[in-house]
């Protein structure tokens, strides 16, 4: 990718990122004091990455860009109450995220936990809002997402992680592919769930997305190693609770070269699902970037 592509790139996520913050400024009324700090959060100045993965398969799937704005917005306000709950004294105890003051320290826990509730019932109310897809389809929606983010993905996933009960290779994955896994396999995957596209189709897509959550995920645990400034959080949280990660387990150059690996399987279903350029270019970019 040369730099023309990489700034026409980050101009991309710039726009989608823009899109979902309009989006929530024109939803989410400052009425109250409640929903000031739901902007808050949601506003924060974040890339939303997940939000334009969403986005990006939405176009592959041809789904409307009325729905996709919504599921994208949905993800986003689940990926935001998770980072809210996270962050919290009784899990990761972080004072900064996203380059701002972390919700429980600007306010305090309660209105944190609160936010936090909020934004998961925000979410299925923005996806109850999709008008232009078939009752079915809607439905499945729900019940993937649902499964996505509940007991038996992304929280079941944050469990393993604050309890340290990974111990090895196969349990780190493991656990990675439901705490940030999960997530970003739903975003890829919903358009197509909409649009009930071939099944073959949404197989590729989530042999693509369960390889990006991993890789993202060591990508992540790389990165805790650099400036906190840097990454607008606190860094090397997980050596200093002592949790195990692939970083921490396999060393950062044997990490780097399995993050490698991942990369180019990641890069061949791409291939095989004939992905634009702009999609393989953005998937290079959450695997290289430096915060």
């Amino acid at each position: 990718m040369n730099l023309e592509q990489q700034q026409a790139l980050e101009q991309e996520i710039s726009v989608t990122a823009n899109s979902v913050r309009e989006f929530f400024k024109n939803y989410i009324k400052p009425d109250n004091e409640l929903n000031c700090i739901i902007s808050y959060a949601l506003l924060a100045p974040g890339k939303m990455l997940r939000a334009h993965l969403t986005m990006s398969f939405a176009e592959l799937a041809q789904l409307d860009k009325q729905s996709a704005l919504k599921v994208a917005a949905a993800i986003e306000a689940i990926h935001c109450y998770s980072l809210i709950h996270d962050d919290l004294p009784a899990l990761d105890d972080d004072d900064y995220r996203r380059g701002q003051l972390t919700i429980h320290k600007k306010y305090d826990e309660a209105s944190a936990i609160l936010v936090g509730d909020a934004l998961q019932s925000l979410a299925f109310q923005l996806l109850s809002e999709i008008n232009n897809a078939a009752p079915e389809n809607l439905l499945n929606l729900f019940k993937e997402f649902s499964a996505a983010i509940g007991y038996q993905g992304m929280v079941l996933g944050q469990y393993i992680d604050i309890t340290n009960q990974q111990q090895n290779l196969e349990e780190i994955s493991m656990m990675q592919s439901l705490k940030t896994g999960k997530l970003i396999e739903i975003s890829c995957l919903a358009p197509f769930i909409l649009v009930a596209d071939q099944p073959q189709i949404q197989d590729l897509v989530k042999d693509y997305a369960v390889k990006l959550g991993i890789a993202y995920q060591i990508k992540d645990d790389l990165l805790d190693l650099a400036d906190s400034k840097l990454l607008g959080k606190t860094a090397g949280k997980d050596q200093l609770q002592e949790k195990k990660n692939l970083v921490t387990l396999l060393g950062k150059q044997q990490a780097q070269s399995e993050l490698d690996k991942l990369l180019t399987e990641i890069l061949i279903a791409l291939d095989k699902l004939a992905a634009p350029q702009q999609l393989v270019n953005f998937t290079k970019l959450l695997l290289t970037r430096d915060k």
